[in-house]
């Protein structure tokens, strides 16, 4: 994060203006008495500052943007924003609705952006970013809500998600893509990194857990189908939101379970349980719906 970076005059004196002189691309303002901010200085033809000025420009409760000041310079531009907590490493994850609500806003943001033809290609706990309700923020953002942050090596990509499934490009995000870095496919790497943000979390937090939090098996049998290693077998962002709206409803209905049964026989019923509904769905989305039947209209017989 901490990048070298020789500031112009012109970038210097609006930090000066708000009592910062640093010396990093990006770099911490430590604001006394107040809510500290970031500071990025970004090239003007960068594609970065691009893709921030439309996910900017777009007001959607789905947008997972941190609101951001651009202040231009001659030839960058300053992105100020309040500096947020990463998602692992604060211990703010040991409640399992938090790691729903975490999952939630994560697949909605990515959805966003894919909406837009924009893949994050770095989805990356480091690079995942909440408000946590005990600090203090700006008033434009909003407590206990999960931003994305970094669109260094995000893409503008030339067709939709639904029909973009051979467009490969090279990866240089935190996670090694199965397929190989040189043959990944954006919107899919995204789906990709999704599974295995969601892993990382509830890996970081598996010994924090107590009984009553645990993560169940289905929540890990979700994120395996979101980092098959065939790309042509992940789901798109759109069916994994889909997916995890039906997971989530069966989580909430059996928190129960893990309550009262045993570990082994509560981990038995959330499996199979969950096995068995996604069969159910799968089958309903399959079957072929009937096409609802008209009257033949009759011909009144001519005279």
């Amino acid at each position: 994060m901490a990048e070298d970076h020789d500031w112009t005059e012109d970038e210097l004196c609006h930090l000066r203006a708000r009592d910062l002189d640093r010396a990093n691309r990006v770099q911490l303002w430590y604001v006394p008495g107040g809510p500290d901010m970031v500071v990025k200085s970004l090239d003007l033809n960068s594609t970065e500052l691009a893709i921030l000025k439309v996910l900017l420009g777009h007001r959607s409760p789905n947008n997972r943007t941190i609101p951001t000041e651009l202040l231009p310079c001659e030839q960058t531009c300053l992105a100020l924003m309040p500096a947020l907590n990463r998602t692992t490493g604060y211990g703010i994850w040991f409640f399992f609705e938090r790691i729903i609500q975490f999952t939630h806003d994560l697949i909605e943001g990515i959805e966003f952006m894919h909406s837009l033809g924009i893949a994050h290609c770095d989805v990356h706990p480091n690079n995942i970013v909440q408000a946590v309700p005990a600090e203090q923020y700006t008033p434009s953002v909003e407590a206990g809500r999960i931003y994305l942050i970094d669109f260094g090596i995000s893409r503008v990509m030339s067709a939709a998600p639904a029909s973009l499934r051979d467009e490969a490009i090279e990866i240089q995000g935190h996670f090694t893509p199965p397929e190989g870095r040189d043959a990944a496919e954006p919107y899919s790497y995204d789906v990709y990194c999704v599974g295995s943000a969601i892993k990382a979390v509830c890996r970081d937090t598996a010994n924090n857990l107590s009984r009553a939090n645990r993560v169940p098996p289905s929540m890990r049998v979700f994120a395996e189908a979101l980092t098959v290693v065939e790309p042509s077998r992940r789901p798109s962002i759109r069916h994994a939101r889909m997916m995890f709206s039906l997971l989530r409803r069966w989580l909430m209905l059996t928190r129960w379970v893990h309550w009262l049964l045993p570990i082994p026989h509560a981990d038995r019923v959330d499996f199979y349980g969950w096995e068995f509904m996604c069969r159910i769905v799968l089958s309903a989305a399959r079957r072929p719906r009937q096409q609802p039947e008209f009257p033949t209209p009759v011909q009144d017989e001519a005279d």
